[in-house]
C-alpha cells in the first residue's frame, strides 16, 4: 500500500504505478540496494521493532532524491514479525544544506540559522555550544539558555535517559547515532523528533566534535500509530474468523462422519443382499447380470464415501513428527506387495532423506502415486517405478539443488499409459477422471487428496507426462514444514511500507 503524498512527491502516475516490493526495490539507486536489504533483514534477524535507513531513490523525471526511510516492524502475540508499517522523507534539501556549509564558517552559520529544523553542535565531552535559533523558536526556550545542559530540559524525560545512553555507547565507540525522541515545544505539548548525531574528526581520525540535527516526525509517528492500529484491528477481526471457521470445520467433521456412516450402512445392506441373490441365479440369467451391475456400482458408492471421508480428514489438525521417508516406502511396498509381484514391477527408490510431517498423510500421498503407476500400466509392459530425491535451495521446481538444502524435491516417475500435459490441472480436481472406470477403477479422488495433502506440509506438486510415455510427479517439501521461515516458503522480500 502506498499514500497519495507518494505519487505527489516523487512525481509517478498512481493509476499505472505498480504497488509491490520489485517496483520499490528497483528505485532504489543500483549501488544503495544491497546495502538497503541486507539493513532490512539485519533488522527483522535481530528482532528489533524499528528500521531506519538512508539511499537514494529514483523520481519520475530520472533524478534521484535523497531518502530517509523509517520503518516500524509489526510482531504478532509469539514475536514474529509479519508487517512493516513506514515512511518516506525526502531529505535532498537537507543533504545539500550539509554539504554546502562545508564551504566556509561564514556560510556554516548562515545555513546553520535558516534551516528549518534544529541544528546543534557539542565538545567530544558532550557539552552543547552551539545551538541554532531555531531551536528557540520551536521551544521558547533562549538559545543562551539551552548551551551546555540547559537543552535537557526540553526533552521528555523517560527518552532523556534512553539518550544518554545511546551517546555514551557512541562516545566509547566515536561512532554516529540516531534516536527517536520527545521534545516540548513552546504550547507546552511534546512532539517526536528523529535525532541524528554525526561523529566529526580531524584528518588523524580524532573526534574533536559531535553535530547533531533534530528533525520533526509527529506527523509521520502519527500515521504510523493510525496504521498500526487498523492493522492490529484487522488481525482481530481476522483471529475471529478464523475460529468461527475452525467451529465449523468441527461441524463439517462431524457431519462428514455421520453422513458417511448413514450412507454406508444402506449400501453394506445392498452389497450384502445382492450377493445373496446372485448366488442363488445362474450366470446366465439376464437378471444376474443386472444383480452384478447393482453389486458392482454400490461398491464403487462405497469406495466414493470412503474417499470423501479420507478427504475431509486432511483437514483436522493431527501431529507431525521426524519421517524416514525411507521406512514410510518400504511399508507401502510391503502392503503392495502382492500387486507388485502380480505385475512383475520394478521399483527402484533412492536414498530419502527425513522430514517433518504427519506420518498416516505422508504415508498416503506415496501410497496414491504408487498404486497409480501400478494401476497404469500399458498393456504388455511390466511397470517400472523410480523415487528420486535432491536437496534443493528453496520451494520451487526449479531451484538448484544444495548440499544442505532446508527442501527436498522428490520424483516419483513410471513407464505407465501417461496423460496429455494440457490436463495436468485436472487431474488434481475432486472426481476428474481422464479414463473411464470401466478401464481402470477408482473414484477421481486419490490425487485430490495427494494434493491437499502436500499443501498442507507446505509443499508444492504438479506432474509431466505424454500419452503411452509414462507420467512423472514432481514434489517439494520443506523439511520442517512447522518452522519453515516465511519468507522462504513464500519466497518474499519483506521490505518498509511508505507513507
Amino acid at each position: 500500500w502506498l499514500s497519495e503524498n507518494y505519487s505527489k512527491k516523487f512525481g509517478y502516475d498512481p493509476a499505472t504505478e505498480s504497488v509491490n516490493r520489485n517496483a520499490w526495490y528497483e528505485k532504489v539507486h543500483p549501488d544503495d540496494r544491497k546495502r538497503i536489504q541486507e539493513s532490512i533483514w539485519e533488522a527483522i534477524n535481530r528482532n528489533e521493532k524499528q528500521w531506519s535507513s538512508e539511499y537514494r531513490f529514483l523520481l519520475e523525471n530520472g533524478s534521484y532524491a535523497d531518502i530517509l526511510d523509517r520503518g516500524y516492524i509489526l510482531q504478532d502475540e509469539y514475536g514474529t514479525p509479519y508487517r512493516m508499517i513506514g515512511s518516506m522523507l525526502d531529505i535532498t534539501d537537507l543533504n545539500d544544506a550539509r554539504k554546502n556549509a562545508e564551504s566556509s564558517a561564514q556560510d556554516k552559520y548562515f545555513l546553520a540559522q535558516s534551516m528549518p529544523l534544529i541544528l546543534w553542535t557539542a565538545n567530544p565531552e558532550g557539552s552543547v555550544d552551539f545551538i541554532n535559533d531555531y531551536f528557540a523558536t520551536y521551544s521558547n526556550l533562549q538559545v543562551k539558555d539551552a548551551l551546555g545542559t540547559g537543552w535537557q530540559s526540553v526533552i521528555y524525560h523517560e527518552d532523556l535517559s534512553r539518550l544518554f545512553l545511546s551517546w555514551k555507547r557512541a562516545m566509547q565507540s566515536e561512532s554516529d547515532f540516531d534516536i527517536e525522541l520527545r521534545m516540548c515545544d513552546r504550547n507546552g505539548e511534546y512532539q517526536w523528533h528523529l535525532l541524528r548525531v554525526k561523529a566529526r574528526k580531524n584528518k588523524g581520525g580524532k573526534l574533536i566534535q559531535w553535530v547533531g540535527t533534530g528533525t520533526n516526525i509527529q506527523d509521520q509517528k502519527h500515521a504510523a500509530s493510525i496504521l498500526e492500529q487498523k492493522v492490529k484491528d484487522r488481525t482481530m477481526e481476522l483471529e475471529r474468523i478464523n475460529d468461527e471457521l475452525e467451529s465449523s470445520n468441527i461441524e463439517l467433521q462431524q457431519f462428514a462422519f455421520i453422513a458417511s456412516h448413514d450412507l454406508k450402512e444402506p449400501l453394506r445392506k445392498i452389497i450384502m443382499f445382492g450377493n445373496m441373490i446372485r448366488d442363488k441365479m445362474d450366470n446366465e440369467q439376464k437378471e444376474a447380470i443386472f444383480m452384478e451391475k447393482i453389486i458392482a456400482s454400490s461398491m464403487r458408492m462405497n469406495s466414493l464415501v470412503e474417499d470423501l471421508l479420507s478427504f475431509s480428514r486432511i483437514s483436522i489438525t493431527a501431529l507431525s513428527t521426524n519421517l524416514d521417508l525411507n521406512k514410510v516406502i518400504e511399508e507401502i511396498l510391503s502392503d503392495l506387495e502382492f500387486a507388485i509381484e502380480e505385475k512383475n514391477a520394478e521399483i527402484i527408490v533412492d536414498d530419502l532423506p527425513s522430514m517433518e510431517g504427519v506420518h498416516a498423510q505422508i504415508r498416503q500421498v506415496f501410497q496414491n502415486l504408487i498404486s497409480n503407476a501400478l494401476k497404469f500400466q500399458k498393456s504388455g509392459v511390466h511397470p517400472k517405478i523410480e523415487i528420486k530425491s535432491t536437496l534443493i535451495e528453496r520451494l520451487a521446481f526449479d531451484a538448484s539443488p544444495v548440499k544442505d538444502g532446508q527442501f527436498v524435491k522428490i520424483t516419483v516417475s513410471d513407464n505407465g499409459i501417461g496423460f496429455d500435459d494440457r490436463f495436468v490441472n485436472k487431474i488434481f480436481m475432486l472426481f476428474q477422471r481422464l479414463n473411464s472406470k470401466e478401464q481402470f477403477q477408482g473414484t477421481g479422488i486419490g490425487l485430490a487428496i495427494t494434493k491437499k495433502i502436500v499443501e498442507k506440509h507446505g509443499g508444492i506438486i504438479t506432474a509431466h507426462s505424454k500419452e503411452n510415455e509414462g507420467s512423472k510427479f514432481v514434489l517439494v517439501f520443506p523439511l520442517n514444514f512447522q518452522r519453515a521461515p516465511v519468507n522462504e516458503v513464500a519466497d518474499l522480500k519483506m521490505i518498509p511500507g511508505k507513507n
